[in-house]
């Protein structure tokens, strides 16, 4: 971070009135210190220079949206995805900020739209699975997004997201050894981008849901 900010700071300092240097500095706020205000500072800075800029909306979207200011953020992340179409992670965005305004239908929309674009990041293709266990509580339409998306990419069994929701998709269809089968094979911690859980802590869980309360006890510890 040190380092980032050296490097920002003197290129703010060659072309204090370019685009570039102002989105690198509001990066540096919001991703390395959580200072949103700032952040937009500097995404201001950019709107005034280029105002329909695709990734200045796309960041204020994401900064507004940590805010919590929802309604902010999907107008942000709706005008970079009109203006970029074609751009899959604007459209997954919008799906994003949707799904937390709880308005599913349109977010299913755009987690479609976003895993028509690339078919291959399987990230897309985990959150529209995820979409369907938290709207609708189905588990055969969660696993047949997460079926279809290896079709295209092998690789994607090997993502954190994925062994999220069927791990999520065994619970709630009470399948609790093959959720315990899953965290066995994925040694590591279940991690992405928004969420932490020791596996021990999913273990715990499922053993709770088992009535073994020694085991469920134990990976609590």
């Amino acid at each position: 971070l040190v380092k980032a900010e050296v490097a920002a700071r003197k290129a703010l300092t060659l072309m204090p009135d370019h685009q570039f240097p102002h989105m690198v500095m509001a990066r540096y706020y919001y991703q390395g210190h959580l200072d949103y205000e700032r952040a937009l500072e500097h995404l201001k800075k950019v709107r005034e220079l280029l105002p329909n800029h695709n990734w200045m909306l796309y960041w204020t979207g994401a900064v507004l949206r940590r805010q919590g200011k929802f309604e902010q953020a999907l107008a942000s992340f709706k005008r970079a995805s009109e203006l970029n179409p074609l751009n899959s992670l604007n459209a997954y965005d919008v799906g994003n900020t949707l799904l937390s305004l709880r308005e599913y239908k349109q977010a299913e929309h755009y987690y479609e739209l976003a895993t028509t674009l690339d078919p291959n990041w399987p990230l897309f293709c985990a959150k529209k699975a995820s979409l369907y266990l938290k709207w609708q509580g189905d588990t055969q339409k969660a696993r047949k997004v997460i079926d279809d998306g290896l079709l295209h990419n092998k690789k994607m069994a090997s993502y954190p997201g994925v062994f999220h929701v069927l791990f999520k998709a065994n619970l709630m269809d009470r399948e609790y050894e093959q959720a315990l089968k899953i965290l066995k094979e994925r040694s590591k911690d279940i991690v992405h981008n928004a969420i932490f859980v020791p596996n021990s802590l999913w273990r715990a869980e499922v053993y709770g849901y088992m009535g073994d309360k020694e085991l469920e006890k134990q990976n609590y510890e």
